[in-house]
């Protein structure tokens, strides 16, 4: 594991041991493709089938009933498929319920390998900045940035999504 997946790591444990913390999404549980939820204790880790709105959706209720869910989309590529509960849900809950509902959800991606073919290596960063404007995006690149992205998360107080990059993961 190199030092940008050890950096992804080791801010996932620290995430792990708040109490209220809850891993879900495609690849968390048994097949954990890149290796970056392997610390984290079994019973904080809900598989989930091919349901990305679905999933996200689950996210803000569980939000809403006080966990802070880790949401895993393997690539940018299946968050169109959530776009509806970003968009509609969870950038807009603060405002729709006149502060009264804030969720936090951590939306955790990653942009595939370039040149790998036609989908799973979007970069939909530009177009997430556009659209949303309460859920702060961050795209570390390094390991130190990755620490530092982790410390603004955990301090903000509304939703977050970060980016990793499979090409570094190398």
């Amino acid at each position: 594991m190199n030092k940008y997946l050890k950096a992804i790591n080791k801010e996932f444990i620290k995430l792990a041991k708040l109490k209220n913390t809850i891993f879900l999404g495609q690849q968390v549980f048994e097949t954990d493709c890149y290796g970056i939820f392997k610390d984290i204790p079994k019973e904080k880790r809900l598989e989930l089938p091919v349901v990305e709105e679905l999933q996200l959706s689950m996210s803000i209720g569980l939000a809403l009933e006080g966990f802070l869910p880790i949401s895993f989309f393997q690539r940018h590529d299946f968050l169109f498929r959530a776009m509806d509960s970003l968009c509609n849900q969870l950038e807009l809950l603060k405002d729709l319920s006149r502060g009264l509902f804030n969720p936090k959800v951590l939306i955790v991606t990653t942009v595939g390998v370039k040149n790998s073919g036609l989908q799973h290596n979007k970069d939909i960063t530009k177009g997430l900045k556009a659209l949303l404007k309460s859920i702060k995006i961050f795209n570390p690149k390094t390991a130190q940035q990755v620490k530092e992205s982790f410390k603004k998360i955990k301090r903000y107080d509304g939703s977050s999504i970060i980016t990793f990059y499979q090409e570094l993961f190398k």
